[in-house]
């Protein structure tokens, strides 16, 4: 005995793709939740790191206002990057 095989319409191609994406939002959190948990875990890290940057500064020989406040500027504008 043999087995056709019956070809599968547009229509259900359709639907199964539709289902498809419909299972995968299901599972997977929305948008706000994830960009809200990195914007916290960056905050939780910087608020790790700034206490320490006068021990670096000291550290390293920085004394003067300037190099410490381009060093700081510096510092925030890699949080962006």
């Amino acid at each position: 005995s043999t087995l056709k095989a019956t070809p599968k319409s547009t229509e259900d191609d359709i639907n199964d793709a539709t289902s498809a994406v419909r299972k995968h939002r299901l599972f997977s959190p929305p948008l706000i939740v994830v960009l809200s948990s990195i914007v916290m875990i960056d905050m939780f890290s910087v608020s790790l790191v700034v206490p320490l940057l006068h021990q670096y500064y000291k550290m390293a020989g920085v004394s003067n206002a300037g190099q410490r406040e381009l060093l700081s500027s510096l510092f925030s504008s890699s949080q962006i990057v």
